[in-house]
């Protein structure tokens, strides 16, 4: 029974992942035609994707709160539900005030996720470093097939359909987890019980913190110029003609976030037999050498 509790629980975060990486990235590869459709500049549109990543990154702190509070099912639910509402908004907005109200709302309700899913994989999963692979794996789907959906959506109907289609299926998820028997109370109610006595070590716990918030703050930047970056950087220095570049460059980029959803399931099984902080240090130290090479060679060898 707890175990298929724990996999239902695992489905409805995973693919909450998968969707909030999702709509994050349906924005790059339909900056023209949305800027068409409103007859704003490319600085313009893309200040709205700002906008929602802004919301993204700001609103992470009271959906934690929020479900400390209430619980993690109203807000996973809320994920869902406010993230469709985010992008039937947009899809259907008939002018670019309208586009920056669904921005808002579709960022703020992405932002729900990390706080809340993976806090609650934390909570139950017995073998938390797995469980969180393979929720990593939900997301670098997400990451990776974001962009081609929305490519491939525009290109056989249009731009706006790109948001609709994905936000019925996110406000399926949501009505089917709001419907479900996924009782998650016990789950606070147990926590809430636990007691670990008085708190002496608050100054280590807390420079610990601060690390943690550095790295990660770097780990995010680094994220986003890879993500934006590599296709073209890989295209420009892989030695072809301009079309076979470009096809390749996406081709490779694709490949190395497929090795990226590997390697989040390996480093969760490693994080379940050693400590956590030493493969995390080791982690940065290995990326340090990774990027010098990417950005000195070329061809094969890149």
């Amino acid at each position: 029974m707890a175990i298929d509790f724990e996999r239902r629980v695992l489905f409805f975060c995973g693919v909450g992942h998968c969707l909030t990486h999702m709509f994050m990235l349906l924005f790059p590869p339909l900056l023209f035609v949305m800027g068409e459709t409103f007859e704003i500049g490319l600085a313009a549109v893309t200040f709205y994707i700002t906008l929602a990543n802004v919301c993204f990154g700001l609103g992470a702190v009271p959906a934690g709160w929020l479900a400390d509070r209430y619980g993690d099912k109203p807000l996973l639910v809320a994920l869902f539900v406010g993230a469709s509402a985010g992008a039937l908004l947009i899809g259907t907005a008939p002018s670019s005030a309208m586009l920056a109200v669904g921005a808002i709302v579709l960022g703020t309700s992405t932002s729900i996720y990390h706080p809340v899913g993976i806090g609650l994989i934390s909570k139950i999963a017995h073998t938390p470093g797995r469980a969180l692979g393979i929720n990593g794996i939900y997301g670098s789907i997400g990451t990776a097939s974001g962009p081609l959906f929305a490519a491939l959506v525009a290109a056989a109907l249009s731009w706006r359909w790109v948001f609709i289609s994905l936000g019925c299926v996110s406000l399926l998820f949501g009505l089917g987890l709001a419907g479900s028997r996924l009782h998650l109370d016990h789950v606070q109610q147990r926590l809430r019980g636990q007691d670990d006595g008085p708190d002496t070590d608050r100054r280590p716990r807390f420079m610990f913190l601060v690390f943690l918030l550095f790295a990660m703050m770097c780990g995010g930047f680094h994220y986003n110029i890879i993500l934006t970056m590599l296709p073209t950087h890989l295209a420009q220095n892989a030695k072809l003609p301009l079309g076979q570049a470009v096809t390749m460059g996406g081709t490779l980029a694709c490949l190395a976030l497929t090795f990226g959803a590997a390697g989040q399931f390996v480093s969760g099984l490693m994080a379940d037999r050693f400590e956590g902080s030493r493969l995390y240090v080791i982690n940065l130290l290995l990326i340090v050498p990774a990027v010098f090479l990417l950005g000195h060679l070329s061809g094969i060898s890149l």
